[in-house]
């Protein structure tokens, strides 16, 4: 059960004006970010073009990445392609941003190896060198427990 301390407003149109406003911020979002939806329509092959530029291979891994789902569950991979053909300005976008994170990643990777004196970093190749290191452990004797019960 909720109690209420205090004392309770005595006019109940006393919250109207601020749900009034609510609701006048509520759709001057809707018809900014309508605006601005249709605005990004028309952007959109601009930044289907940046990202193929920069690294089709993002674009091309997504795309992948929808035709296998597909392929693995025809639902969930309609629905996602309808979402994506919906939400292409946003999704361009995303391809934009992962193009320029893929490359900015790649060039980190090329000054890590040029640091630590091989070419581009490769986690399977960090020994580039060619020979093999061992390390050593010292060996430790095991004995077996032995029974010292008193019969």
């Amino acid at each position: 059960m909720l109690f209420i301390s205090g004392n309770r407003p005595s006019n109940p149109l006393a919250g109207i004006g601020c749900m009034l406003f609510t609701g006048l911020i509520i759709v001057g979002m809707f018809y900014f970010l309508n605006w601005l939806y249709f605005k990004l329509w028309y952007a959109t092959p601009v930044f289907i073009a940046i990202a193929l530029a920069i690294n089709w291979r993002i674009v091309v891994s997504s795309l992948r990445g929808y035709w296998q789902l597909l392929l693995r569950n025809p639902i969930s991979g309609f629905i996602s392609g309808l979402m994506a053909a919906f939400l292409l300005p946003f999704l361009s976008i995303g391809w934009v941003l992962a193009a320029l994170g893929a490359n900015k990643f790649a060039k980190m990777q090329q000054d890590f190896g040029k640091q630590w004196g091989f070419g581009a970093f490769d986690p399977s190749k960090v020994n580039a060198s060619g020979d093999t290191e061992y390390v050593e452990f010292e060996e430790i004797e095991s004995k077996k427990k032995s029974d010292n019960t008193a019969s």
